[in-house]
């Protein structure tokens, strides 16, 4: 059943369904609170099926991949998309399903990565 505060385009199944989530064109963002998450276009998934995941629990950068609060594993593919479009795109349906202000962090991944690997990478 997709999740009611999310827009059609951001639709998550159960965990137990899809437990791992491949992101192709990914980009992460931060909201004003200091959660993270990870958008972009599920591989292997029909053409436009966009994706946010949950809170982000646990983040290694130097594997690209993260836990969710809910215990999905999110791995991101190749680079982050620089493709303005489909950035802008990400952003405008993110912001549509949350109360929080929220940045793309995308840019500065390695600044973060510095600060937070050692307290996140465990629990991955």
């Amino acid at each position: 059943m997709p999740s009611r505060n999310l827009p059609i385009a951001f639709a998550q199944s159960p965990v137990t369904d899809n437990p791992t989530i491949l992101l192709k064109d990914w980009r992460v963002v931060q909201t004003s609170v200091g959660v993270i998450y990870f958008l972009g276009a599920r591989v292997n998934a029909i053409r436009g099926a966009l994706y946010a995941s949950a809170e982000m629990l646990a983040i290694d950068l130097s594997q690209l991949r993260g836990r969710t609060v809910n215990g999905r594993v999110i791995e991101l593919v190749g680079p982050p998309s620089k493709e303005i479009k489909q950035i802008t795109t990400l952003m405008h349906l993110f912001m549509a399903s949350t109360p929080a202000k929220a940045r793309d962090i995308t840019d500065r991944l390695d600044e973060i990565a510095l600060r937070t690997e050692r307290t996140l990478r465990a629990a991955c």
